[in-house]
């Protein structure tokens, strides 16, 4: 009977025509029903595949921390690392945050793993979320920075500029050891992605650095991300 609902619930979705997004997104929905992470949609393809010569992307490099949205990294001009953010466009962060979640499934009993991969995928869920957007607009990001709310327009780039930033972001993130710390929040995250006997020796005076610098600003809520073994 699984089967069988499985396949009028398919067949009744293509009775119309659909966009490639939308095949692409009607796809993972059931195959992320098996939790294996193998069987994921290849999305930054997708996004690709699905682009137009002159569409328009957002690199967003947004890290997730209790429930609210901070910038990690700005390429754009767009609000300053460590800003909150409240919205993109038509979507709230939690929104496009949720509409992320859905393109990583949850390997087997890892039920939460999709929260973390989420990140990764904002600036595919946006572009599936407005595909008719183009090189030459703009897109409107509200945050807050010193408990004020502000907006700011920046500009999209094309595909070209995407995949040089994202080169660029993540040649940066090979680093070992790294400090974030969010004033506004009096928060503080150490990231640590190795404990090999080599690298990590090298690493010991950026961790004391670290635990001087929350001292120094009276930061007391620390958190330390160890990421050995995750792959973006």
């Amino acid at each position: 009977m699984l089967f069988r609902s499985a396949f009028q619930k398919a067949l009744a979705f293509y009775s119309v025509e659909r966009t490639l997004i939308e095949h692409a997104q009607n796809l993972n929905e059931f195959t992320s029903v098996i939790e294996d992470s193998h069987l994921q949609m290849h999305v930054f393809r997708l996004m690709s595949e699905a682009s137009e010569l002159n569409s328009g992307f957002l690199p967003l490099f947004i890290q997730p921390i209790e429930g609210k949205f901070y910038v990690e990294e700005d390429y754009i001009g767009g609000p300053s690392v460590g800003s909150e953010i409240i919205s993109i466009g038509k979507l709230s962060m939690q929104e496009l945050h949720n509409l992320a979640k859905k393109w990583s499934p949850n390997e087997g009993q890892a039920m939460k793993a999709n929260e973390e991969a989420a990140p990764y995928y904002y600036t595919p869920s946006h572009f599936f979320a407005n595909p008719s957007q183009t090189d030459s607009d703009t897109e409107t990001i509200v945050f807050k920075k010193d408990d004020k709310i502000d907006s700011l327009r920046v500009q999209l780039v094309d595909l070209k500029q995407l995949k040089k930033i994202r080169n660029e972001h993540f040649k940066k993130s090979k680093k070992n050891i790294e400090a974030a710390i969010y004033l506004n929040e009096g928060k503080a995250v150490l990231t640590v992605r190795s404990f090999s006997s080599h690298p990590f020796q090298n690493d010991i005076k950026k961790i004391r650095k670290f635990f001087q610098a929350t001292r120094e600003l009276d930061i007391r809520d620390v958190a330390i991300d160890v990421q050995i073994g995750r792959a973006h």
